[in-house]
């Protein structure tokens, strides 16, 4: 028998952004139901910096000073084509609280935001899988299901997920934090419509020392866009977008695929990425002392045309995706949550109207727009040849939002135009 249960808001989706979520209601006094499918937190994951924005909302939970001592700040942006050096920005000239990037790993913000939930007793419902959900005006009503894993055996051992038990939890909000394949999102019955090109890319995280400064570097060239990322520990990470299938890795590999989240992707030969560098960054001199691990993935950029409506909405990768250079896709994700659960905490307090869901809607729109290039980039007489032609490609590679990334597309003499 299906058993029931209230809280104040569902979040769906234990990655960055539904962590952000939950901790921002948690902190403004909400009830907090926080589910995920996967199993665990995951090993690996894409995302990798905080960009100034985003550090000034953790900064307001109280996070961001043991974050920035756990990462590695990068202080500037360089774009190449080959050899040659095109254009840099000093991050420093930002108008900004925190004016640099920080680079940190996924598992680590994680990490962060889980045990500061864990402190506001707030349970991550692991192997916890939404199947419904229905606006009913007055509150929102979910089926949640608990997951099992059943060991099959001969003639060949595998494991089978299967529903061990369902509940209904009934809730005043629901924020739909599921990433790309969102379940939340297909229940609003919400479009995820492609709004420019997809691409096939190679990740490769390796050992290697970079002296400083500590420079993100952007790739633009015929193949596609990539980029180099200083991370802690002597690690770093780069990534190029593929023109063609990817080497898969030998057989007889310790592994052949490689688990991000609940996807498991094809590992790409050690020796593509020598061959890569070579080609595409011949700037970069240190040797790589080990491949900790490398993937192909496919990115694209989608947007849907509504973050949600009702009580029902979303953040993160479940209302857009884009490439991954930036890393802007969960920056964005991050002050969505922010701004979210802030509205939802204020209106279930009455301290707001529900036009208040309609800023959300306008102000985040407006923002996606201008990343995923839906409006046009003019170049102003400062700006060189090189920028010009590439100002469309820049803007997505660019290691901020918001109010900082209108701020470094002007200094390289672009703005939006009117």
């Amino acid at each position: 028998m299906a058993r029931e249960r209230r809280t104040d808001v569902l979040v769906v989706g234990a990655g960055p952004v539904g962590l952000l979520s939950a901790l921002v209601l948690a902190n403004r006094g909400m009830a907090v139901e926080l589910v995920d499918q996967a199993w665990r937190p995951a090993t690996h994951g894409f995302a990798l910096a905080l960009h100034p924005r985003s550090l000034e909302i953790l900064d307001d939970l109280g996070l961001a000073e043991g974050l920035i001592a756990r990462g590695r700040r990068i202080d500037s942006v360089g774009f190449y084509e080959g050899a040659e050096r095109q254009a840099g920005l000093d991050l420093g000239s930002l108008d900004a609280k925190f004016p640099f990037v920080l680079a940190l790993s996924q598992r680590e913000l994680e990490g962060v935001l889980q045990e500061r939930l864990r402190r506001r007793r707030v349970k991550i419902r692991w192997n916890h899988r939404l199947s419904g959900l229905e606006d009913q005006g007055g509150e929102v009503v979910a089926t949640v299901d608990k997951l099992d894993r059943v060991s099959g055996g001969y003639p060949v051992a595998s494991r089978t997920e299967v529903v061990a038990a369902s509940s209904t939890v009934r809730c005043e909000f629901a924020i739909g934090a599921d990433g790309h394949h969102s379940l939340v999102r297909r229940k609003l019955g919400l479009d995820f419509e492609q709004v420019g090109g997809a691409a096939l890319f190679g990740v490769f995280e390796f050992a290697a020392d970079l002296a400083a400064p500590a420079e993100m570097r952007v790739i633009l060239d015929r193949e596609g866009s990539g980029g180099l990322w200083p991370l802690p520990s002597g690690r770093c990470r780069f990534s190029f977008e593929l023109g063609d299938s990817p080497a898969p890795a030998p057989v007889g590999s310790a592994r052949s695929v490689t688990a991000i989240g609940q996807q498991a992707y094809p590992e790409i030969a050690i020796d593509r990425l020598s061959g890569l560098v070579q080609a595409r960054a011949p700037w970069f001199d240190p040797r790589f002392s080990e491949v900790l691990w490398s993937v192909a993935v496919g990115f694209e950029r989608r947007l849907t045309r509504s973050l949600g409506r009702g009580r029902v909405w979303l953040a993160g990768d479940a209302a857009h995706c884009m490439f991954p250079v930036g890393m802007q896709s969960m920056n964005l994700g991050l002050e969505e949550a922010y701004q979210l659960a802030s509205a939802i905490a204020d209106r279930m307090r009455g301290v707001s109207a529900e036009t208040i869901f309609d800023s959300y809607q306008r102000e985040r729109q407006d923002e996606l727009r201008l990343v995923l290039g839906l409006d046009e980039l003019a170049a102003r007489a400062e700006a060189g040849a090189w920028v010009r032609e590439q100002r469309d490609r820049i803007r997505e590679c660019l290691p901020a939002c918001g109010e900082e990334l209108v701020q470094l597309l002007a200094r390289l003499g672009l703005e939006r135009r009117a």
